[in-house]
This record gives structure tokens, C-alpha cells and sequence, in this order.
């Protein structure tokens, strides 16, 4: 409910229990409700949060008008809840609203990302939109590690295996 926060005035009104219910069924935590944050693995507390944050932008008058900041949001999640939390936040994106996530796995930024920006030592490197353009160049550049670009099949996203 900490999400609901900001909407309500002194008491939770029955939509924000209803929108509280939605956060919490998008991201699969029914079962961790009544139980204390301080008891969460690194992976609950995540969805908790990404859970919260989605109840406090979810309203239903209004969509498209809010931006959704994720720093590191798919740490400490096994691989099915990572894909979950960021179609979560495309569908966000989808919706008109803005989404900037922070996010270190280059496939996975491929995968759900619609523009990328490359930093190194706090500056913007390059900029991708079009990622048919990423070569092993840019990888080596910006993280210093060497790397292939491969397509699995002509017109699909690229994936970039570490050598």
C-alpha cells in the first residue's frame, strides 16, 4: 500500500486496495502480503518494490503522464522474473508512459529496450536506437571486454556473446 500513498488522503479508498491487488498479481507476490519485508530474499524485496512502484503510477483516469525511473531493477531475480519485471515496465512504455532503467545485461537491454544509451565513466558513448547497428567495436569500447555480435535469424534482435 505504500505505493497507493500519494492518492489517498488519511485512509485507502476501495480502488486503491483494488490497484494494490493488480501491482501484487502482475508481479506474483500474492503470497509474500503478509509477511515483513525484513524477511524477504533479494529477489522478493525486488518484485516488492517493482510491485509498489507499479501501484503508485496505476491510476485509472489517467495514463501516459508518468515516468517510471529503474535503476538495476532485475538484480538478485532469477531469469523468468527478470523477463517478467521488464515486460512489466514495456507494457508501462507501451502505455505512453516514460521508462528509463539502468540496466548492466546487454541482452536484456536488447531484448526489451527501444533506445540505448552506452555511458563510460559518466558520459554518453553512443546512442542506439537501431541495434543492428551494435558491433563488437562499441562493446569493447564501452566495457572494455571482448565480444561477438550474432543474429539468430535475419531481421531478429542481436545477442552478444562474451569471448
Amino acid at each position: 500500500m505504500m505505493g497507493r500513498y500519494p492518492w489517498y488522503k488519511s485512509e485507502p479508498a476501495p480502488d486503491d486496495y483494488q490497484i494494490r491487488n493488480r501491482a501484487m498479481e502482475a508481479m506474483e507476490i500474492h503470497e509474500l502480503h503478509e509477511r515483513d519485508y525484513n524477511t524477504l530474499s533479494g529477489g522478493e524485496a525486488q518484485k516488492v518494490q517493482m510491485s509498489r512502484v507499479l501501484a503508485q503510477i496505476w491510476t485509472e483516469n489517467t495514463r501516459g503522464d508518468k515516468i517510471l525511473f529503474l535503476d538495476e531493477p532485475v538484480s538478485h531475480l532469477d531469469m523468468k522474473y527478470q523477463h517478467q519485471l521488464l515486460k512489466m515496465a514495456r507494457e508501462q512504455s507501451a502505455a505512453g508512459n516514460t521508462v528509463i532503467a539502468v540496466l548492466h545485461d546487454i541482452n536484456l537491454t536488447l531484448q526489451y529496450a527501444d533506445l540505448i544509451l552506452f555511458m563510460k565513466e559518466g558520459r554518453i558513448v553512443d546512442t542506439l536506437q537501431e541495434f543492428t547497428s551494435i558491433t563488437p567495436e562499441l562493446i569493447k569500447n564501452v566495457f572494455d571486454i571482448q565480444a561477438s555480435v550474432i543474429r539468430i535469424e535475419p531481421g531478429s534482435k542481436p545477442v552478444v556473446v562474451f569471448k
